[in-house]
């Protein structure tokens, strides 16, 4: 479950990237599948993302399949004009980025890296949440079903033991009984 804040923490992320650098025109994030997670901020469509990351992933597999490489974690495609950059954020979402040589290609490098380390801090923290909430509301729900069993006077603190009960008249020594 994404919550439309995450999406907009995303979004700013992928906003200080196209203006962090210059050459930096558009970033989207991509899944495995190459469904458009954001939406393009500048010159992109949806299909045109869509479609650049198909034929990124295709070229991708394809590369790794013939050269018998385990792990591709860049691509980088240069034209006369420009740059094309796919990089994994996780095993299922991808950053994918349009610059133009305006900028020099190790500004752009540092600043995409900088900015998948901030979608990798996010993206665990999505998920952390996601599990965190789910057993919080369980815990949440235990904790006021016993607040409710109890009176609107009583403490909500665990019973102590009474001293001259005859469960405290032994004491123990090393996790032996020793009788009074």
């Amino acid at each position: 479950m994404i919550s439309d804040t995450s999406s907009d923490k995303r979004d700013s992320i992928l906003k200080q990237l196209i203006n962090s650098a210059r050459g930096i025109q558009d970033a989207v994030l991509v899944d495995d599948e190459a469904l458009v997670i954001n939406n393009p901020l500048q010159e992109w469509d949806e299909d045109s993302a869509s479609g650049m990351a198909t034929a990124m992933f295709f070229l991708r597999d394809s590369t790794r399949e013939h050269l018998h490489w385990s792990v591709l974690t860049h691509m980088l495609l240069e034209t006369e004009d420009g740059y094309f950059i796919g990089i994994p954020c996780n095993q299922e979402i991808f950053l994918l980025v349009q610059a133009s040589k305006d900028g020099k290609l190790g500004e752009i490098r540092r600043v995409i890296n900088r900015a998948v380390r901030q979608i990798q801090t996010q993206l665990q923290a999505e998920e952390f949440f996601d599990v965190e909430s789910d057993n919080g509301k369980i815990t949440k729900t235990l904790v006021d079903d016993y607040k409710t069993k109890l009176q609107d006077n009583e403490p909500f603190t665990r019973p102590k033991p009474e001293a001259n009960s005859d469960a405290n008249s032994e004491i123990k020594y090393r996790n032996r009984r020793i009788s009074n």
